[in-house]
């Protein structure tokens, strides 16, 4: 049951960076009245790259990956201390023990955290990422107005309380498949169990 228990804390760890690259694609600006047909521009491939550049800088996409990935730590902690105390396979442990176990599970948590932010540029990442999808589903022209939407006093605010959104949207996630994967992780246990012992391997 260790070993299950250490995959779902790795799945946990994973599991919440999703929001980050999301959290990168903007609200698309109101529609004009009357909406026009073309699709490409003459932007050059430069140019174009110029003006996608310039509007992930306008989304202050750094102080969005510190507050983002703040959250994700502190998520998982939540996450993993809750499925840790319901585990049924630490409960034969001694509390000394139990705390031990634990704590050498948020060690690895910890350290897992510290190789990703070392091993992995997050915004070179993304950007390289969202270079790519914005050249291929946005014109220049479309480019130009997500960045006049963003310089308005709407974009402005939408930029400011996007990690307040996501963070809000990922904890009450988090709250709400809890009770699931704890019930999961206790089908799966019983199940490997069973499995175990019918094939003589305990």
């Amino acid at each position: 049951m260790k070993k299950n228990t250490l995959k779902a804390i790795a799945c946990l760890a994973l599991l919440p960076l999703a929001p980050i690259v999301h959290a990168q694609t903007p609200p698309p600006p109101p529609p004009p009245a009357a909406v026009a047909a073309p699709t490409t521009d003459a932007a050059t491939p430069a140019d174009k790259q110029a003006l996608i550049l310039q509007l992930l800088d306008l989304m202050k996409i750094d102080r969005m990956m510190t507050t983002m990935q703040t959250a994700v730590s502190g998520g998982m902690q939540s996450s993993m201390s809750a499925m840790m105390s319901d585990d049924p396979s630490l409960k034969h442990m001694t509390p000394a023990k139990r705390k031990a176990f634990v704590d050498e599970q948020k060690w690895a948590m910890k350290r897992t955290m510290e190789l990703y932010a070392k091993e992995v540029d997050f915004k070179a990442l993304i950007t390289d990422q969202m270079l790519k999808l914005y050249d291929k589903y946005y014109t220049a022209t479309e480019i130009q107005d997500l960045i006049n939407f963003y310089k308005s006093p709407t974009g402005q605010k939408s930029i400011d309380i996007m990690p307040k959104l996501m963070t809000e949207s990922m904890q009450s996630t988090m709250q709400t498949l809890m009770p699931k994967m704890q019930s999961i992780m206790k089908q799966v246990t019983a199940e490997e169990k069973a499995r175990t012992k019918s094939k003589g391997l305990e």
